[in-house]
């Protein structure tokens, strides 16, 4: 019984589901403010963590409800990425460059990595296939969360249907 009235098993396993989805997020929500206050704790220290301790300290966002893709070649985007509250923000290195930009994108990584890594979400870059060995060395730099690849664009093979 809710409010004075009475529901079925239905409504009561989609209301406990929704109560727990609503704890979800608002302890993943602490989790990052708390993730944010201690990388920037860390940041103003004299000596900068060691990889092992920053990564550590963004593992408290697990669960990633935003995911914000921004061409890195644009100054104005990368710039106000952070500002969005997005859980990640993706540099795309890939589709979002026009070609004759590339390598003047790939000298734009290491600051757009730190930039969009403001507000504590979790940075990634999202390379070109067929500049890989490129587009990784000039993406690895502290901040970075992970390197993100172009879906396959192959089909599934089709099962093969036995005839009787």
């Amino acid at each position: 019984m809710i409010d004075g009235r009475v529901i079925d098993r239905y409504e009561a396993a989609r209301a406990r589901d929704t109560l727990e989805w609503a704890a979800l997020c608002t302890e993943r929500d602490r989790e990052k403010a708390e993730a944010v206050l201690r990388t920037r704790a860390a940041m103003a220290e004299p000596t900068p963590p060691t990889w092992h301790d920053a990564g550590r300290l963004l593992m408290a966002i697990l669960v990633r409800r935003s995911n914000l893709l921004a061409p890195i070649t644009d100054t104005a985007r990368v710039k106000q990425a952070w500002q969005s509250d997005a859980d990640a923000i993706t540099l795309d290195l890939e589709d979002g460059v026009v070609e004759t930009r590339k390598a003047e994108a790939r000298g734009l990584v290491k600051e757009a990595i730190a930039l969009a890594g403001q507000g504590g979400a979790e940075v990634f870059v999202r390379v070109n296939a067929a500049l890989l060995h490129a587009d990784l060395e000039a993406s690895m730099w502290p901040g970075l969360r992970g390197i993100m690849l172009r879906a396959s664009r192959q089909r599934p093979r089709s099962r093969r249907r036995w005839s009787k």
